[in-house]
């Protein structure tokens, strides 16, 4: 698809840079309807939020996992208005131990082909989703740091104090490619589909991954 028209579709509902729009957009050409989604460093689900609106106006269910207990009360608020198309998680997700995102979903209603994984949560995104092995969900939307541009594989040192950038668009879109996902577009999160349910669905994957660099 053009990035033209995925650029032009941004809108917000909930979301902080167009998210929503584009979610809205691809889950329609993809044909997923009432999907599932994850989303974690929730807060209470809907600030910013990149899955809110598929809860509230697509009926989609979904898991939220927030790790700060306070936040975590305003999150519950979600379970009383939607019932049991939502779990929460009361957790700090790790990319190693007993917080992995594998262990932390094996015992909620999401399937391993779920709809869409969320991750924004301005540090461990890139070692999370590498370490997120037993699923493999249709839709990834992942923070990166998009000063680093195309080129720039830098990967976020998370073990080494102080010493924090972020992780750049290069290093994620290998990444998924290597975990058999195709990049759709970057626009300060980047958006990246399961290559073969992208291809089951005849979506037009653009071959040149810089030109979907966007800031």
């Amino acid at each position: 698809m053009k990035n033209e028209t995925l650029l032009n579709a941004r809108k917000n509902i909930y979301s902080q840079n167009g998210e929503d729009g584009v979610t809205e957009l691809l889950i329609d050409l993809l044909d997923i309807k009432e999907g599932s989604f994850c989303e974690f460093g929730a807060w209470d689900g809907k600030y910013l939020s990149n899955t809110f609106n598929l809860l509230q106006n697509r009926n989609w269910k979904g898991v939220y996992i927030e790790g700060d207990e306070s936040k975590y009360q305003d999150l519950l608020g979600l379970k009383n208005e939607f019932g049991n198309r939502v779990q929460t998680i009361n957790a700090y997700v790790d990319h190693k131990d007993q917080n992995t995102l594998d262990n932390l979903l094996k015992d909620t209603f999401l399937e391993k082909n779920f709809d869409l994984l969320s991750i924004d949560i301005d540090g461990m995104d890139y070692h999370i989703w590498k370490a997120f092995t037993q699923y493999k969900p249709k839709l990834v939307i992942i923070e990166v740091n998009s000063n680093l541009r195309p080129g720039d594989f830098t990967i976020s040192e998370i073990d080494t104090p102080n010493s924090w950038i972020g992780t750049g668009f290069s290093a994620v879109c290998e990444l998924g490619i290597e975990k058999g996902y195709y990049p759709i577009i970057h626009f300060g999160n980047v958006f990246l589909g399961d290559r073969d349910f992208l291809e089951s669905k005849n979506y037009q994957m653009n071959p040149d991954i810089n030109s979907l660099y966007n800031w």
